[in-house]
């Protein structure tokens, strides 16, 4: 069984143009806007729910704008339960005819009472073996220990606990003991500036693909080496690394000519991972190649493949390699 765990939800709305975006003019819609209820939590809930995997979304919102929240969950056949909060904050996202994609993200809404609320409900329903994903940015006045709380509560409770997250958060997560962490490539960074100095990870200049691979395989095996732990970082259009204290493993990501989402590809990818590593017992490569297939999916699509249509992709692409 899976639990996500998104603090500060959002609705995202997602905008196409029919050519690139130029400030200060007027632009033309290549089509209607699509609004769902995101977070990087509820984007995993979602890869699992159409990957058929059991899980349930634990989300703060409140007011008006929750209960549509909830509503369009559950419309959408993902199980959720809400945690109390007082708003539910809307993120637009501007997608290019190029491909390229601009973020306007609003400030979340304070919860304070939703750490306390997540808590007792993980405690109330966790079982042995289950896994929980905290996942996304905090909301306004919530501490960066509260990850490290939630991972203590979990373990408590025998069971796992994935984090993607960026920061203190991830930090304190991460000294709290948490299973498995999934950072993107600018926040690995980011926190081996503040544990590991020593690692040279590529700069956002560096488009070799090669060179990017080495560079962040290096750095990893390195930092599972001082910690331990499990890491999973996922570099965009590049590919992603594993890395844990037997292996390092490198997976290309699959070229998308025309993105029609990029938003939620990252958690689509985790959401795979986990589906296919836990739930299918693939190994760790050829669970990263499901992933990739699932993630490449969304950007081409737009939309989730379903378990069946996924296995396709991924047995597809394992006769062409």
């Amino acid at each position: 069984m899976f639990y996500t765990v998104t603090l500060n939800p959002c609705f995202d709305r997602t905008v196409r143009l029919s050519g690139p975006l130029t400030p200060g003019t007027l632009h033309r819609l290549a089509a209607h806007a699509a609004v769902t209820p995101g977070g990087k939590g509820v984007n995993v809930s979602r890869a699992l729910t159409a990957l058929g995997a059991e899980n349930i979304a634990l989300a703060a919102v409140g007011g008006e704008r929750g209960v549509a929240y909830l509503d369009a969950l559950r419309a959408e056949g993902i199980k959720a339960e809400a945690l109390p909060s007082s708003g539910v904050r809307e993120n637009i996202s501007v997608l290019g005819a190029d491909g390229t994609q601009t973020e306007l993200n609003e400030p979340g809404f304070p919860a304070p009472d939703a750490e306390a609320a997540a808590e007792a409900y993980l405690k109330a329903n966790l079982k042995r073996g289950d896994t929980v994903i905290l996942s996304g940015s905090l909301p306004p006045e919530c501490d960066a220990g509260v990850y490290a709380r939630l991972t203590e509560a979990a373990h408590a409770a025998e069971a796992n606990v994935v984090v993607d997250a960026s920061g203190d958060a991830l930090i304190a997560a991460l000294d709290a003991g948490a299973d498995l962490i999934k950072p993107n490539t600018d926040e690995f960074r980011a926190l081996c500036r503040e544990k590991l100095p020593t690692a040279i990870l590529p700069g956002d200049a560096c488009t070799d693909a090669a060179r990017r691979c080495l560079a962040l395989s290096d750095a990893a095996e390195e930092y599972v080496g001082v910690y331990g732990g499990t890491i999973l970082v996922t570099d965009g259009a590049y590919g992603a690394v594993y890395a844990d204290t037997d292996a390092v493993v490198y997976s290309p990501a699959e070229p998308v000519e025309t993105p029609r989402a990029l938003k939620g590809a990252g958690d689509t990818y985790l959401a795979a991972f986990l589906w296919a590593t836990l739930a299918r017992r693939m190994p760790v490569f050829e669970a990263m190649r499901a992933a990739t297939s699932a993630a490449a999916a969304l950007v081409a699509c737009g939309t989730l493949p379903e378990k069946d249509a996924l296995l396709a992709l991924y047995e597809c692409e394992k006769q062409e390699q």
